[in-house]
C-alpha cells in the first residue's frame, strides 16, 4: 500500500510512520517548508497537521493530500490531483487536473484547472486565478495540459448546494483583493534565510 492510499483510508489521521520524509511535510509549526524543482518529480506528496507554515512545492506532483492545515500558505506546481481536508484560514495555490476540497473554512484558493473545483462541507471559501511563478513552471504547465487559463478556476461545484442560484459557501475573490504573483524560492536554503529575516522584522 502506498502512502497516499494509506492516508485516504485513515480519513484525516495521517500515520507518519508510513510516509517517506522526502515526500511529506507533517507535524510542523511556524516554518518555511520548500521543495524545489526536481525534488518531487511527479511523485505523490502529503501535507498533514501543519500550523502557521509557508509551503512551496515548486515541482510537479502526482496525487497530493493536504490534511489539517491551519493558518498556512501553500503554493504547489502542476499536480495530477489534490485532495484537501480540514483546512482553516489557509491560502492554497495549485495548478491541478482535479481538486476536491472537504471541510475548508475561511480559505482562499488560487487555482488553474482542467475541471472545476469541487467543495463539500466548506464555508467562506474564495477562488481566484493561479498566481505562482518559478523558472520551470511554464514547461511543467504545458506538460500537464495547463498552459492556458481556461476560466475553470471559478466553475466551482458545491456538493452541499444543489440549487440553481449561487452557493453561499464560496465566492470569486474581488480583483482588488487579489495579491500579486508569488515567486517560489529557487533554493531551500535561501528560502529559510528569507523566512528568518521576515520573523525578525
Amino acid at each position: 500500500m502506498n502512502a497516499i492510499n494509506h492516508v485516504r483510508e485513515t480519513q484525516g489521521d495521517t500515520a507518519t510512520e508510513t510516509l517517506d520524509p522526502e515526500l511529506s511535510f507533517v507535524d510542523r509549526e511556524g516554518e518555511m517548508l520548500v521543495k524545489t524543482t526536481g525534488e518531487v518529480n511527479g511523485r505523490d506528496f502529503v501535507l498533514a497537521r501543519l500550523k502557521n507554515c509557508t509551503i512551496f512545492i515548486a515541482d510537479t506532483c502526482g496525487a497530493v493530500r493536504a490534511d489539517r492545515l491551519e493558518n498556512c500558505k501553500v503554493y504547489i506546481g502542476p499536480t495530477r490531483s489534490l485532495l484537501v481536508e480540514k483546512l482553516e484560514d489557509t491560502t492554497l495555490a495549485v495548478a491541478a487536473q482535479q481538486l476536491r476540497i472537504h471541510s475548508a473554512t475561511r480559505c482562499d484558493f488560487f487555482v488553474r484547472m482542467r475541471s472545476g473545483p469541487i467543495i463539500e462541507h466548506s464555508s467562506n471559501a474564495r477562488f481566484a486565478p493561479y498566481h505562482l511563478s518559478y523558472p520551470a513552471l511554464a514547461a511543467q504547465l504545458q506538460a500537464f495540459g495547463l498552459a492556458h487559463d481556461n476560466g475553470l478556476w471559478c466553475k466551482v461545484e458545491d456538493f452541499n448546494w444543489l440549487r440553481a442560484r449561487q452557493s453561499p459557501n464560496w465566492c470569486v475573490m474581488e480583483e482588488s483583493l487579489r495579491p500579486a504573483m508569488v515567486a517560489a524560492p529557487v533554493a531551500a536554503a535561501a528560502a529559510a534565510a528569507a523566512f528568518e529575516d521576515t520573523d525578525e522584522m
